[in-house]
């Protein structure tokens, strides 16, 4: 029976057992070294970590304040177009709050103001169709047209011309008014009114003259009370 050594290897044993709790020379430390290492290491790497982990009150969140205001935007009116309409004024305020810079928002404006200046032409051209048919209408009317029409213009035209302005010319022309049917033969009525008063304010002016053949103002004025 071979005899068993019980003491030489009860050291390999061990350091087999203990093969992973050990540390070579090089890995080995120093307790007190260690310990002066948490000491001081420990705070250290607490430092550190706040300095190079994210501000809670800084970089967690973003600045507070208002926005910067938006780049100012500026667009050319075209001529026949009031520069400072405040359309214009809230049309450009509403582009810079978009985004749009001077030279987008200008081919915005364009196209704008080409629709506009279309519709007013279309309007203008409208106007112009109805004024004609206005004039027609006086022309063909049974009472202010005909043979009667050159007398019809005859006696508007003095109203307009005695009870109106240059101011009230212009307004008629523009408006297309001085040819419609309806102020025209309100105007000719009232002129043919006026026309039978200077008529019957002569004979009465000629009666109290004494001139020949001048008739008596109250018969003038009342015909049937003449004595047959």
């Amino acid at each position: 029976m071979a005899e068993t050594n019980s003491g030489a290897g009860a050291p390999a044993a061990a350091e087999a057992a203990g093969a992973t709790d050990e540390k070579t020379l090089l890995t080995a430390e120093d307790p007190e070294a260690a310990a002066a290492a948490e000491g001081s290491g420990g705070e250290a790497g607490k430092e550190a970590t706040k300095k190079d982990g994210p501000d809670d009150g800084a970089a967690g969140e973003e600045p507070k304040g208002e926005k910067p205001a938006p780049a100012p935007v500026t667009v050319k009116v075209p001529d026949g177009f009031a520069p400072d309409d405040p359309a214009v004024a809230k049309f450009t305020a509403a582009a810079a709050e978009y985004g749009l810079d001077s030279e987008k928002a200008q081919k915005l404006a364009d196209m704008h103001f080409e629709q506009l200046r279309g519709l007013a032409e279309r309007q203008a051209e409208e106007h112009r169709k109805a004024v004609e048919t206005w004039a027609s209408a006086v022309r063909d009317d049974p009472d202010m047209g005909g043979a009667r029409f050159k007398e019809t213009l005859e006696r508007g035209r003095a109203v307009v011309r005695r009870f109106g302005n240059p101011k009230l010319a212009e307004f008629l022309d523009a408006s297309g008014l001085g040819s419609h049917p309806e102020f025209v033969r309100f105007a000719a009525k009232i002129g043919a009114a006026i026309r039978e008063d200077e008529a019957a304010a002569k004979a009465a002016g000629a009666a109290r003259s004494g001139a020949p053949g001048a008739e008596n103002p109250i018969e003038a004025l009342y015909t049937s009370m003449r004595k047959e």
